[in-house]
């Protein structure tokens, strides 16, 4: 039969197969509509050319060329029958320099169309290497991102008031449909409220959220939830974790072998939690009570819902970062280490395998302390450090008062070779950013704030602007490529706004997502943005 594509704004593909598929003749009918952001229905303008692919879970991908009649409508002869898991794809191109180049891309969530099935499915198509403004409305900062594996990205807590002590954690759980998007409400929708902690209280901020991928247990394809602060700064966090199941939107609270409530050996707020390949997660750092920051890591097993803690890691791990190191565990680095009213700021890193080991480091002496530096895995043995502050007074930084200027030096941490090597400088000096690998491998950062005055003060000059780095670019020090002007009084850039601290994650098959954050001013955003990559993704 045929398939029909009418790009306006309510545009519709159809599409019916009359096919022999295993001796059978197949008959359904097909229909997606394409969904675009208001932010890029203008540079959309300039695809001259689309295609529609089938993308088969078992087989190469096969490609349609659309071309559109005097009534707006492409006709693509006989569609074949769709194997269970079939994506659907829909890519704009155009010309850049002579050269026929992707401009613009969308893909379904995964399909199964049977005989005589009529099948409606949105498909979001947004510009490559560009950020899609979603419509969202939640006020949070503090909250924690992750995807589902499938195309959805949740949002667990956070606070709804920025630097704020008298403000209270939130308690919901929110999700952004990619794959499947409503075109209603193209933003973060509330699926369900965190799980009661012991003391009762079910908000919470500053949470680890991490996807459960690998290994032998009943939890692969759940979410680990860990810790978090149930006020700000005022009370102890929890110790408490719980899986979330992206399927069912239901939670299930880690316990001991009694059913007790259980979760990590001690509690965390601020923390960060790393899957290891075999399916442990590897919990670093973070504040174990008000202000108070705390010196060791843990390894989270998920099969038998047990910790090994490890030795004293030599410095008290907070506002640093943390990435996976492949088969070696994790590294953290930076950050700063609690002393009364002030803070030492660090350069010190740590390496923790599955089994709890340590092994501990620091940055190269040229980088001297870093404060809210971003990490990123290039591969199985290598880690970047891009960024982060550095305090004006030296490596003693007081909570309150004291002012950290951001750098913009990159260093690749290898398990081969030359232990740290300078990569090229960022074309922006930031801290207080999210660092994401991409699935082609380059390495995209977003967000940020150039100056700190204070950590608690709220006083930040927030950042509306990214970059991506190709590190594999001259000669392997990299290249920087801008993402827009980065002005860091505007009120918004490519970015829907200036975003520091925002929450980050990556869906390898539908693009990376970027929530909330603090402007300048310490008040939280209600900002979402989707960044779509290649479609090799």
């Amino acid at each position: 039969m045929s398939a029909r594509l009418h790009l306006s704004a309510l545009a519709l593909l159809s599409a019916s197969s009359f096919l022999p598929a295993c001796g059978e003749v197949v008959d359904y009918q097909l229909s997606i509509e394409p969904i675009f952001a208001e932010n890029q229905k203008e540079a959309i303008s300039a695809v001259s050319k689309w295609r529609l692919v089938l993308e088969y879970p078992q087989q190469n991908p096969e490609t349609f060329d659309l071309d559109f009649g005097r009534n707006g409508y492409a006709t693509v002869p006989d569609l074949p029958s769709l194997p269970e898991g079939t994506t659907i794809a829909v890519e704009g191109l155009g010309v850049n320099g002579g050269a026929e180049t992707l401009l613009a891309f969308g893909r379904s969530q995964p399909l199964s169309v049977k005989d005589h099935q009529d099948v409606s499915v949105q498909v979001l198509i947004a510009l490559v290497d560009a950020f899609f403004t979603l419509n969202n409305e939640t006020i949070t900062w503090g909250s924690t991102l992750a995807p589902s594996g499938t195309g959805d990205f949740y949002a667990f807590g956070g606070y709804s008031k920025g630097f704020n002590a008298n403000s209270s954690p939130l308690d919901s759980i929110l999700q952004l449909r990619v794959a499947d998007p409503d075109t209603e409400n193209l933003s973060f929708q509330q699926v369900g409220t965190l799980p009661a902690t012991r003391s009762g209280m079910t908000g919470r901020r500053d949470v680890t959220a991490t996807l459960l991928t690998s290994g032998d247990h009943a939890h692969v394809g759940q979410i680990l939830v860990t810790g978090g602060w149930e006020r700000y700064l005022r009370t102890d966090p929890t110790y408490e974790a719980f899986y979330f199941d992206p399927e069912t939107w239901l939670s299930e609270p880690v316990t001991d072998g009694s059913g007790n409530p259980s979760g990590l050996h001690n509690a965390r707020a601020a923390h960060r939690a790393i899957e290891l390949p075999g399916g442990k997660v590897v919990i670093f750092g973070g504040y174990t009570g008000g202000a108070s920051t705390g010196t060791s890591a843990e390894v989270f097993d998920p099969a038998t819902n047990t910790v090994v803690t490890t030795d004293d890691v030599g410095f008290a791990a907070t506002l640093g970062d943390a990435a996976v190191l492949g088969d070696r565990g994790a590294i953290y680095c930076g950050g700063i280490d609690s002393m009364m009213s002030n803070w030492h700021s660090t350069g010190s890193c740590v390496t923790v395998n599955s089994a709890g080991g340590i092994t501990k480091g620091s940055l190269p002496a040229e980088a001297r302390t870093l404060i809210l530096p971003a990490l990123a895995p290039l591969d199985g043995n290598r880690v970047l450090v891009t960024g982060g502050f550095q305090s004006v007074s030296g490596d003693t930084y007081g909570v309150l008062t004291d002012t950290a200027t951001a750098t913009d030096q990159v260093w690749m941490y290898s398990t081969s070779g030359t232990e740290w090597t300078p990569m090229a400088p960022m074309t922006q000096a930031r801290g207080y950013h999210r660092a994401v690998t991409l699935p082609d491998g380059r390495v995209l950062v977003v967000g940020g704030a150039t100056e700190l005055d204070g950590v608690a003060s709220g006083a930040i000059t927030a950042l509306p602007c990214a970059e991506v780095l190709d590190p594999e670019a001259n000669g392997g020090t990299g290249e920087w490529t801008p993402i827009g002007t980065c002005d860091a009084n505007a009120s918004a850039g490519v970015l829907p706004g200036p975003m520091a601290d925002p929450s980050a994650a990556v869906d390898d098959n539908y693009g990376a997502v970027f929530l909330g954050g603090v402007n300048s001013e310490g008040e939280s955003n209600a900002f979402a943005t989707l960044y779509i990559g290649q479609p090799g993704w």
